[in-house]
């Protein structure tokens, strides 16, 4: 069950319930903040008195109370907003709002409904202690701190067990609260309300910091390579088209920059024009490295020159001192930087050669004689792990798109055509999971791909 649900949620594709079992009450959401609370008032109380225990829940019980209150007071907050907000969405609609419900069904099981449990265990167990703790505060708060502590716990069993582990890339509430957004702004022509849609615009912002970090690092790193630090960037930048190249490509005033990824929609007409791209990749790659090995060697110099004059320093928050630690921050912070890039050309150099060899080979080629592992022995347990966490991602996913409702045909057809690829990916995932599992029971049985 879900307690205290907005009535105008499901009414609208705008404005849809939270997908199951993400769905939970607001006003309840700040309970686990009383118990914290509580617990480090009677933590406190403890060392300082024998009244620990019964000062703990009556504290928890008056911040269960006051956490109660806050919650109804942004939830009324939220109900204005709607007249606002939401309301006249729905008047155009000609869609009725129904009377506000203390509870509403839920098909799996809710975070309310461990928070009740939890509650309720909290609650007999205080009920049936032998004899009541010492203290302070009345009997009532204590017993409203046991079934706050319940709640809590009930609740963190929940979200430990049932939910799993999410990003802003996974997570449904984040990928529903986004295609709600565009269709409130679609509808009404104004940014959709950070009250409505919180977690779609934390990651709309998370996304723009993102994108300046890496805009700023391009910079930074742009004006390194082609211009060294004369302030100057770029001014033709061109992506190239998607299976041009095994690696996608961005010409940067004319110049090719590799991306650290494959792009398996690339085919070559015949071995002769395959093999020539490749060379000239890697021809590309190699200089591009030796360049980067260069400036590598310069700065683990400069920086173990500093170094050594830095352990030397008599007084390192001196003026002299600081100055010092802080070129030594920026040009330790500059290799390592270096060193990635290196590193990423290493994996292009070293699949580039791996594309030529299956060209050579007409496509029949695969590695012998691995280094460091015996593929009769190993087991590959950390990479299943990996594959199964993907899995269940892309389950909740489809999961919460395919329940998703569209009023218009182009969302629907885009809605279509992001389901059809994470369809197929999950299919597959799910094939690699089950190669993987067997794999690890047997790590001496043949694959299909052998």
């Amino acid at each position: 069950m879900r307690l205290l649900p907005p009535p105008w949620e499901g009414l609208h594709p705008a404005f849809p319930k939270p997908p199951e079992p993400h769905s939970s009450s607001a006003i309840l959401s700040i309970l686990p903040s009383a118990s914290t609370g509580g617990l480090l008032f009677g933590v406190i109380a403890r060392i300082f008195s024998t009244t620990g225990g019964a000062t703990t829940l009556a504290t928890t019980g008056a911040l269960a109370m006051l956490s109660i209150g806050y919650g109804g007071l942004k939830d009324a907050v939220r109900t204005l907003a709607a007249k606002e907000d939401v309301y006249p969405v729905l008047q155009d609609e000609k869609i009725e709002v129904p009377p506000r419900q203390f509870f509403e069904s839920t098909t799996n099981w809710s975070y309310n409904d461990s928070q009740v449990i939890g509650a309720a265990v909290g609650l007999a167990t205080f009920a049936v202690m032998k004899r009541p703790l010492p203290g302070s505060g009345s009997r009532i708060l204590r017993a409203l701190g046991a079934a706050c502590f319940g709640s809590t716990a009930g609740g963190t069993v929940f979200v430990n067990t049932m939910l799993g582990p999410k990003t802003a890339v996974n997570d449904p509430m984040v990928i529903q609260q986004s295609l709600a957004k565009q269709i409130y702004e679609s509808k009404t022509g104004r940014p959709g309300p950070r009250w409505l849609y919180p977690l779609a615009i934390q990651k709309e912002e998370m996304e723009k910091e993102q994108a300046m970090s890496i805009a700023a690092a391009m910079s930074s790193q742009l004006s390194l390579e082609h211009d060294m630090g004369d302030g100057t960037y770029p001014e033709n930048i061109q992506h190239q088209p998607s299976g041009s190249s095994p690696h996608p490509v961005v010409l940067i005033d004319g110049k090719a920059e590799y991306q650290v990824t494959r792009d398996y929609t690339w085919r070559f007409e015949n071995s002769e024009d395959g093999l020539r791209l490749l060379n000239t990749q890697l021809n590309d790659l190699t200089g591009a490295r030796k360049g980067l090995v260069e400036m590598a060697e310069f700065l683990w110099i400069e920086v173990a020159k500093r170094e050594r004059r830095y352990q030397k320093e008599s007084d390192p928050e001196s003026a002299d001192g600081r100055q010092l630690r802080k070129a030594l921050e920026l040009l330790s912070s500059m290799h390592s930087g270096v060193w990635g890039q290196i590193s990423d050309i290493d994996w292009l150099i070293a699949d580039t050669k791996k594309i030529m060899l299956q060209i050579q080979k007409g496509g029949d080629w695969i590695p012998e004689n691995p280094k460091s592992i015996d593929l009769k022995t190993y087991r590959p347990e950390r990479i299943l792990e990996l594959i199964r966490r993907h899995k269940e991602n892309t389950t909740r996913l489809l999961s919460s798109l395919e329940n998703m409702v569209v009023p218009y045909d182009s969302d629907q057809d885009k809605l279509n055509n992001s389901l059809k690829e994470i369809r197929e990916n999950d299919r597959a995932t799910e094939s690699l999971v089950r190669e993987m599992e067997e794999r690890v029971r047997n790590p001496s049985s043949a694959s299909d791909l052998d």
